[in-house]
């Protein structure tokens, strides 16, 4: 294990990779989450590889010229971001943690959020905020499923089960290393070879309660992304989970109306969907 097997040229690497290996000549790649930048830097590193992108929750951002991807979402005194800072800090113990806890773990964060009403302000603190003052996520201190049961609005039984079952296998000191490359990360995207506006068709879905990943985070993308769709679902972080249909709904729409004409008027008239998600799963279908 190596920190920079996960570093974002890495992973952008990966899904050029994989792509390879399917015989894709071009994509169209969906991300959520930390699958979100690594669908965005693929399509901004290898835009000849991508007909379009969408990410979910995650919003694209170009590299700041001096700072690191943290120094930028903390710069304005936004908490949600503290448990970046804690896996930073202590990430031997945070690893620990979630790998004695895999199952409270699962149930206290694959969570819907409490709606707030239309116009409301952010609520004012997420979970996320306060890590570093607990020293952890507190797992072993999570009540037992019949206290605090499964959030079954977001994942079912059998979901629950599978994620519990891949980390239980894998531990999470490889999905956290992705924390552990801010300055490698901001060097290698300020070397972006065509410029930092994404030119392709993309689609930034926001998740309208989510209390981490702000829907407001996403109204940068149209600065950034020349021929950008913003769309939004009701639904917590978990989007993709908690708003399937909608999410489908808003998938298939950008695909037939943004995505087809473009592959039926190439040469080669096919491209792939590739959906990394959050770095868990993987789908792929021929258009």
């Amino acid at each position: 294990w190596e920190a920079s097997h996960y570093s974002m040229r890495a992973l952008v690497c990966d899904v050029v990779a994989l792509a390879d290996a399917l015989g894709a000549g071009t994509v169209v790649l969906v991300g959520h989450d930390w699958g979100a930048p690594v669908v965005w830097y693929t399509a901004l590193f290898h835009p000849q590889r991508v007909q379009a992108v969408v990410g979910i929750a995650v919003p694209y951002s170009p590299p700041h010229p001096t700072q690191t991807m943290l120094e930028v979402l903390t710069s304005g005194g936004h908490k949600q971001w503290d448990y970046i800072v804690y896996y930073q800090k202590h990430f031997a113990a945070a690893c620990a943690e979630m790998d004695a806890h895999v199952e409270p773990l699962i149930r206290s964060v694959f969570r819907g959020v409490k709606r707030k009403k239309k116009g409301a302000a952010a609520p004012s603190e997420a979970m996320t905020a306060s890590i570093t003052e607990n020293g952890g996520w507190r797992l072993a201190t999570v009540p037992d499923r019949a206290r605090f049961p499964l959030d079954k609005r977001v994942l079912s039984e059998e979901t629950a089960a599978q994620y519990v079952s891949a980390y239980t296998r894998s531990g999470f000191r490889g999905p956290n290393s992705v924390y552990l490359n801010q300055s490698e990360n901001a060097q290698w995207l300020r070397t972006a070879p065509h410029g930092f506006v994404l030119k392709m068709p993309s689609l930034m879905i926001a998740c309208e309660h989510d209390d981490v990943c702000r829907p407001e985070m996403c109204k940068s993308m149209l600065k950034y992304a020349s021929d950008c769709t913003l769309a939004s679902v009701a639904s917590g972080h978990f989007a993709q989970h908690e708003a399937p249909v909608a999410i489908s709904q808003l998938l298939c729409s950008f695909l037939f109306q943004r995505v087809l004409p473009r592959v039926r008027s190439s040469p080669s008239a096919e491209c792939h969907v590739f959906a990394p998600g959050a770095l868990v799963y993987a789908h792929t279908a021929k258009l």
